[in-house]
């Protein structure tokens, strides 16, 4: 994975201000948070919006996209 996202950095298709090694833990989270039961149980038929959501803010942090 670092690999992948030091390739993206050179290549200014992501923000290269982030140590990869804290891309790859963070996207570890992500899995962390699309796995939360408490998470499950909020979007309980609506498991696509989390995945979304978690998406979406992960997309403004990392690809530094504004509204």
């Amino acid at each position: 994975m670092h690999y992948f996202f030091g390739t993206l950095q050179k290549r200014k298709i992501i923000r290269d201000d982030f140590p990869t090694m804290l891309i790859d833990l963070f996207i570890q989270k992500i899995d962390e948070i699309l796995n939360s039961a408490s998470l499950q149980s909020n979007y309980k038929g609506r498991e696509q919006k989390l995945f979304k959501d978690v998406l979406q803010l992960f997309l403004y942090v990392v690809f530094d996209i504004d509204r």
